[in-house]
C-alpha cells in the first residue's frame, strides 16, 4: 500500500494582507488543520506498520534471536550463545537489549564473529545503557551508535525558546499565534475574556475583534474598539439559514427585514437570533418581554401594546427618522376627551411659510421653520428628546385656521357683511 498524503495546507494570512482578506486566509488556515491532523496521524500510523513488517522479516531472515548467556553490560569483546542457522555476519551491527528491561539495559556493538553450527556470537560493543550482570537478551539488528548526546524534552525547550505542544492531549497554557503578529495575525487562546476558549484577531498589534467559543448558552462573535465584522462576497449562516446578505435590500446596509428568522418557535428559549419572524408572522425580539399586551425591553415598558384587531397602540409618542406614509393618519379629537374648551387666542403674528432643503438629504421641500413658529405660536412648538425642535401639525392647522377665520371676517367687513352669526 502506498504511503498517504498530506493535504498541502492553504495560503496562510500574512501581515501584508488586507483586513478581510487576512480573516479569510486565518479562517482557511485554521479549518484546514484538523484534517492535517487527521493526515499526519494516518501517515505515522503507516511508517508505524511498515516498521513492523520490517521486524517480522528480520526475524523471518535470521536476523533476531535471543540469549540466557550471564554477561556484564559493558564496551569491548562479548561472547554469547544464541539459535543456531540464523544470518549474524561480521560486520553487522546488532542490538542487545535485556529482555526484561530493553530500554534501560542494552547495548550496540559490530558483530565480529558468528557460529552458524553452535550459535556463538561475538560481539565488540561499542555503546551501553544500564549496567550490571543479566542473563536474558534479545538480539536484533541496529545501525551504528550516534553520539553520546541525548535529547530530552527540556533541552528541545531550551533551543525552541517555548514548550511546543506536541501530541494529542497536551494542554497549551498561552495563546498560539497564526502569522507574524506585525500587520495582521490570528491568535487562538484558551480561556480568553472569561469564556473555554477564542480566536482573537490582530492588526498592527491591535486586537480587532474575536470568535468566542461555546459556553453553556453562546458562541460570541465581537469587534473591538468599535470595529464590527462584514460579511463580503458570501453570506452569514445561522443553523444552516441565511438571516442576511451583502445584496438583499439593495442599499448596501446587508440587511433584509424579510430574511430575519431564528431556529426556535418559543419567545423564551435560548437559541434564536435577535429578530425572529415566526410561522404565523409574529415577530419576537431577543430580550424583550410580553406581559397583558405590553411589551417590555429589560423589564421597562416601550408603551407599544395590542390594541384592536389589526391596530398597535404607542404610549408615549413614536419617533421615526424617516418619511411616515400611509393611507389615512387621523387625530383623536372628541369632545369627551377634553376640558376647559376656549377660542384660540389671538397669536403674535403671522406665519412664514418658506421652501428649504435638507441637509441629510439634499432633498427640497415646503413647510415652516420651527423657530419662527414658536415666536407665532408658541404652544404649536416643543423641543424632543434629541433637542430639536418639532411642529405640533394639529395646533398649526387650528392657527392657520384662526387666521384665516380672521381675514374672512375682515372680508365681510370690507364688503359690507356682517361677518359670522
Amino acid at each position: 500500500m502506498p504511503a498517504p498524503m498530506i493535504t498541502a495546507l492553504p495560503t496562510p494570512p500574512q501581515r501584508s494582507d488586507a483586513p478581510d482578506v487576512f480573516v479569510g486566509r486565518a479562517d482557511g488556515f485554521l479549518g484546514a488543520l484538523p484534517t492535517f491532523r487527521d493526515e499526519t496521524n494516518a501517515l505515522a500510523l503507516y511508517f508505524d506498520e511498515q516498521v513492523t513488517a520490517v521486524e517480522d522479516l528480520v526475524a523471518s531472515a535470521g536476523f533476531a534471536g535471543t540469549s540466557t548467556s550471564a554477561i556484564f553490560i559493558g564496551t569491548g569483546a562479548k561472547t554469547l550463545f544464541t539459535q543456531a542457522g540464523l544470518s549474524f555476519l561480521p560486520g553487522v551491527f546488532v542490538s542487545l537489549a535485556d529482555s526484561a528491561a530493553p530500554t534501560v539495559n542494552a547495548m550496540i556493538g559490530v558483530v565480529t564473529g558468528y557460529n552458524v553450527t553452535t550459535g556463538a556470537l561475538a560481539v565488540d560493543v561499542r555503546k551501553t545503557s544500564g549496567a550490571g550482570e543479566k542473563s536474558a537478551w534479545t538480539i536484533s539488528l541496529s545501525g551504528p551508535p550516534g553520539s553520546d548526546a541525548t535529547v530530552t524534552a527540556p533541552a528541545i525547550t531550551s533551543a525552541l525558546g517555548y514548550t511546543p505542544v506536541n501530541k494529542a492531549g497536551d494542554t497549551m497554557t498561552g495563546p498560539l499565534v497564526v502569522g507574524p503578529d506585525v500587520t495582521g495575525s490570528a491568535i487562538i487562546q484558551p480561556g480568553a475574556i472569561g469564556r473555554p476558549g477564542s480566536v482573537e484577531f490582530r492588526i498592527n498589534g491591535v486586537k480587532t475583534g474575536y470568535v468566542g467559543f461555546a459556553d453553556s448558552n453562546w458562541n460570541y462573535l465581537s469587534g473591538e474598539a468599535g470595529r464590527g465584522w462584514q460579511v463580503t462576497g458570501g453570506d452569514f449562516r445561522i443553523n444552516g439559514v441565511a438571516p442576511w446578505t451583502s445584496a438583499n435590500d439593495g442599499s448596501g446596509s446587508g440587511l433584509d427585514a424579510d430574511l430575519l428568522r431564528g431556529a426556535a418557535p418559543d419567545v423564551n428559549a435560548v437559541a434564536w437570533t435577535v429578530v425572529q419572524r415566526l410561522a404565523d408572522g409574529a415577530i419576537n425580539i431577543k430580550g424583550a418581554t410580553i406581559s397583558s399586551g405590553a411589551l417590555y425591553f429589560s423589564s421597562v415598558t416601550t408603551g407599544i401594546t395590542a390594541h384592536t384587531a389589526g391596530l398597535l397602540k404607542v404610549t408615549g409618542g413614536l419617533y421615526l427618522d424617516t418619511t411616515l406614509s400611509a393611507s389615512d393618519i387621523t387625530h383623536r379629537s372628541d369632545r369627551r376627551l377634553k376640558k376647559s374648551i376656549a377660542d384660540l387666542e389671538t397669536s403674535n403674528g403671522r406665519l412664514r411659510p418658506v421652501s428649504y432643503e435638507l441637509k441629510a438629504t439634499g432633498e427640497r421641500r415646503v413647510g415652516f421653520i420651527a423657530q419662527e413658529v414658536a415666536k407665532v405660536r408658541p404652544d404649536a412648538v416643543r423641543e424632543n428628546a434629541d433637542g430639536i425642535l418639532e411642529i405640533d401639525t394639529v395646533a398649526l392647522i387650528a392657527e392657520l385656521s384662526r387666521q384665516l377665520n380672521w381675514a374672512l371676517d375682515r372680508l365681510d367687513v370690507l364688503e359690507g357683511g356682517h361677518g359670522p352669526a
